[in-house]
């Protein structure tokens, strides 16, 4: 089936790639109406490695099918995982975004970020956009789910770098990276939008594969401005997953 075709390649990348941590977007599983067996840590049981994952979503939405869009996951594998300290989620319950911080070498605190952006381009009852609006409608907030994330994510993000956090925030912002008013906020908060520094905004592929603009990036805290990434090809999924060597 086409699950266990994606499962096998992830596998493989994996292995290939040898990631001490991975965050994926648009996982599109209302994950308590699946059977045990069909979730993520006994889907990757197995897979040879020392796992950590953290994984949310919409936990409210009122549906009785296992599918919905949208959900986040972050995965800390070897080594990294004996470093765990904690796991922080989107404190809204949406599932737009989930964290694991780390202690690292000399007891700097390194926070990976996980994060999906609602898409407003996309139509239907059940999108994500959708389902966040359908939320703050019920709630008497007339606003735009976009809006929101943005504002919700700054928030976080700003009280990781006071507490003295190192950030590298991975998401699918469904919108150009080089000029996205998200970055610019990120940027104000110390954060660098390091694909674009590494390469030039000129020189980014489009990362979805039937779109023309870059739309997946890192926002990395300035310990990190000298890091090598990039992003990989359409091996597994119809987005390039970016890459950041630490």
């Amino acid at each position: 089936c086409i699950r266990d075709r994606r499962d096998a390649a992830l596998r493989a990348a994996l292995n290939r790639y040898e990631f001490d941590a991975v965050g994926l977007s648009e996982l599109n599983v209302l994950w308590h109406r699946v059977d045990k067996s069909e979730r993520i840590p006994e889907r990757t049981f197995g897979w040879g490695r020392t796992f950590r994952q953290t994984t949310t979503y919409f936990r409210a939405w009122n549906s009785t099918s296992p599918h919905q869009f949208g959900g986040v996951s972050l995965w800390s594998m070897g080594h990294l995982a004996t470093r765990w300290m904690q796991d922080d989620s989107d404190r809204r319950g949406l599932g737009r975004w989930t964290s694991t911080l780390y202690r690292g070498v000399g007891n700097v605190r390194l926070r990976y970020v996980a994060a999906y952006c609602p898409n407003s381009s996309v139509t239907g009852a059940e999108t994500v956009w959708s389902q966040h609006k359908s939320f703050f409608m019920s709630k008497f907030m007339g606003i735009d789910p976009i809006d929101v994330f943005y504002a919700d994510l700054c928030k976080d993000v700003k009280g990781w770098v006071a507490s003295g956090e190192q950030v590298v925030l991975m998401l699918d912002l469904n919108d150009d990276i080089r000029t996205s008013c998200f970055t610019q906020e990120m940027e104000k908060l110390g954060l660098i939008q390091l694909l674009g520094k590494r390469h030039g905004n000129d020189n980014l592929p489009c990362s979805f594969i039937r779109g023309s603009q870059p739309l997946d990036g890192l926002y990395v805290s300035p310990l990190f401005q000298d890091c090598a990434c990039g992003y990989l090809p359409f091996d597994i999924f119809d987005h390039r997953p970016v890459w950041i060597d630490i």
